[in-house]
C-alpha cells in the first residue's frame, strides 16, 4: 500500500476499469450513494456509438489505496 502501482491495480481490479479507463478514474468521479463512496465512469472504449456508464463500489481495500499517504509523489486521487 501507499504506491501508485498498488493503487492502479487496486482499482483495475476492484472496479474491472480497463487501462485506460483506470488512467483516467480521478476524484471527480468519486460520489456517495446511500452512505457509501461509489465511482461513476464512462468506458472509453465505444463512447461515441456505445456509451457505458460504469458504477461501482469502493472496497475497504480500494478506500485504503486511495487514502494510503504516498511518499514522494504527486497524488494522483
Amino acid at each position: 500500500m501507499g504506491t501508485v502501482p498498488r493503487l492502479a491495480m487496486e482499482v483495475t481490479i476492484t472496479i474491472g476499469a480497463r487501462r485506460s479507463d483506470a488512467a483516467a478514474i480521478g476524484p471527480r468521479h468519486e460520489f456517495t450513494k446511500d452512505g457509501e463512496r461509489w465511482l461513476r465512469f464512462r468506458a472509453h472504449k465505444g463512447r461515441n456509438r456505445f456509451p457505458v456508464e460504469i458504477e461501482a463500489r469502493l472496497t475497504a481495500e480500494l478506500i485504503e489505496a486511495i487514502e494510503k499517504p504516498r511518499s514522494g509523489i504527486k497524488p494522483i486521487f
